[in-house]
């Protein structure tokens, strides 16, 4: 796969060209690459991103936890995760899943109407989309997104510039919750989540 044609000036929120394959399948023009799976996205991304990183195991016991990943996308890999922790939190007696905070890198942001096209195949997600495509604004730099259950903190431009962020202080950018944490769980996704890491805390 090539140098992606979509080009952007520092600063400037560009919105990815999109194709929409098999009717709602999203893919990128100048990457080549599907968003998600044309046969179950959402199975993928509970097998690969949850069950591939140890989650919700991984969250039991804890105060707080957080996760961070390159490519935010439609956003599936965190709302799949608020899903996990929402029917936990309800479905067993008992259960005191830690509030979340997710870090998300995206270079190319959809816009609303995009992105709620994307997540409409998806009808488990419903509220869980309606909840994040109110919320959707993307500016440059880092935003907060709030929901019940957790944080999102997105970062629209360059990863490579923005990742020193969550070592500095300010109320603006995830550095405060990175540091409550004693470990943070980093996962490493390539940008259309086919695959993806796991670095231990």
């Amino acid at each position: 796969m090539g140098e992606p044609t979509q080009k952007k000036t520092p600063g400037q929120i560009v919105a990815p060209s999109l194709d929409w394959l098999e009717g709602e399948v999203p893919r990128a023009e100048a990457f080549d690459d599907t968003y998600f799976s044309r046969a179950g996205g959402l199975e993928e991304t509970r097998h690969v991103f949850l069950a591939g990183n140890g989650l919700p195991d991984r969250w039991q016991g804890r105060e707080s936890f957080a996760i961070a990943e390159f490519g935010f996308g439609t956003g599936l890999n965190f709302l799949t995760t608020l899903k996990a922790l929402k029917a936990q939190k309800t479905l067993e007696k008992g259960a005191n899943p830690p509030p979340l905070t997710f870090i998300s890198f995206e270079l190319y942001p959809m816009r609303r109407d995009q992105l709620a096209r994307a997540l409409s195949v998806f009808p488990d997600l419903k509220e869980e989309a309606a909840e994040l495509t109110t919320q959707w604004q993307p500016v440059p730099g880092w935003s907060k997104l709030t929901f019940a259950c957790a944080d999102l903190w997105l970062g629209i431009g360059d990863a490579r510039d923005m990742i020193a962020d969550l070592g500095r202080a300010g109320e603006d950018t995830p550095s405060g919750p990175v540091d409550r944490h004693p470990g943070i769980s980093t996962v490493s996704a390539r940008r259309r989540t086919r695959s993806c890491g796991k670095k231990t805390c």
